[in-house]
């Protein structure tokens, strides 16, 4: 199984009155539709004007109104793929103290220290928590935006690709995350690289990874290579099968980049009925109800009816397009 991320725009808290959103979109895509939905995106590619590209690699942001279009019709025939976006609601972490990210966490950390039995784990865990607090308020919300997309792309991915189709994929796992997104040797990197799988491992922890009764059985591929005598081990998971690579060597992280760009289109700025269309379509390749297919997320309490009022919009347009195609994976809400 191959997964893949990008994020788009960044995740600096928004001034007083604006609204701002951090968006990371995951993408999963099982062994054994690999070689038809890349196929179909190089045909995709291979139609896009010069415009569309910088340095010979697509990006999303450059797309045109037809460049658009074109990826969503072509998203909703790719098979097998599952889109999972996370969009951290930035608006609701204004003047909370949970916006202090780098402080709780290194807290929290502080004190695990102190349970350590040996030194070396001790120094290393401590060590840790002065990188966590030493970076920014925006590097490490938008560390755990990925944390967070990265967990739910696992578990939908488990859901989803849980057919005998589907179960040789989960033989072997990959996560591709793209190189520029952390500067090599910064502390920023050293952090991205220990904090994922542990704010992953953590949230597993809490709320174990479902699995499917009468499906993931010990003989099933997914069981038999991943699992512990604790359900699904994400250690085992992550442990050399996380990739920091150039998206200019990888095609997943360049859809995932594009997918990232539709999502931006849709909820950041004047939005237009056709983005929403687009938007729609490409999220007929998710799973769960609407709102939480949309992948809000927020770090602090959030009035319910806030939330609903801001992305309402993204809910009717992932409904309308469950509803007017018959091979969406949801069926749309009632």
């Amino acid at each position: 199984m191959k997964f893949y991320f990008d994020e788009s725009g960044n995740f600096q808290l928004p001034p007083a009155g604006e609204h701002r959103v951090g968006i990371v979109i995951g993408i999963a895509i099982p062994d054994s539709d690999e070689a038809e939905v890349f196929g179909q995106f190089n045909a995709f590619l291979s139609k896009l004007p010069e415009s569309s590209f910088k340095s010979g690699e697509p990006k999303g942001r450059l797309l045109d109104y037809a460049g658009r279009k074109a990826l969503a019709d072509m998203l909703v025939d790719l098979p097998g793929i599952l889109l999972c976006p996370i969009m951290l609601d930035l608006t609701s972490l204004v003047g909370q103290t949970q916006a202090d990210v780098p402080g709780l966490v290194s807290q929290k950390l502080m004190k695990l220290q102190s349970s350590c039995k040996y030194e070396t784990f001790r120094n290393q865990i401590i060590e840790l928590a002065n990188d966590v607090r030493a970076i920014s308020k925006q590097q490490a919300i938008r560390l755990a935006a990925w944390a967070k997309c990265i967990s739910r792309t696992i578990q939908d991915s488990i859901i989803l690709h849980s057919s005998a189709k589907h179960e040789s994929s989960w033989n072997s796992l990959r996560f591709e995350i793209d190189s520029v997104e952390q500067t090599a040797g910064n502390r920023e990197e050293r952090v991205f690289r220990t904090m994922l799988p542990m704010w992953v491992s953590s949230w597993s922890h809490d709320e174990p990874f479902r699995e499917i009764e009468g499906i993931h059985i010990p003989e099933h591929a997914l069981v038999k290579n991943w699992n512990c005598d604790n359900g699904l081990d994400v250690g085992k998971m992550f442990k050399n099968n996380v990739h920091y690579v150039s998206s200019a060597s990888s095609m997943g992280i360049q859809l995932a980049d594009l997918t990232a760009s539709l999502v931006r289109r849709s909820v950041m700025g004047i939005v237009n009925a056709v983005d929403l269309q687009n938007y729609g379509f490409m999220m007929t390749k998710t799973i769960g109800m609407p709102l939480r297919a949309c992948g809000m997320f927020c770090l602090a309490p959030a009035e319910i009816k806030d939330v609903e009022r801001r992305y309402h919009g993204l809910v009717d347009a992932i409904n309308a397009a469950r509803g007017s195609l018959a091979r969406s994976y949801c069926k749309p809400l009632k």
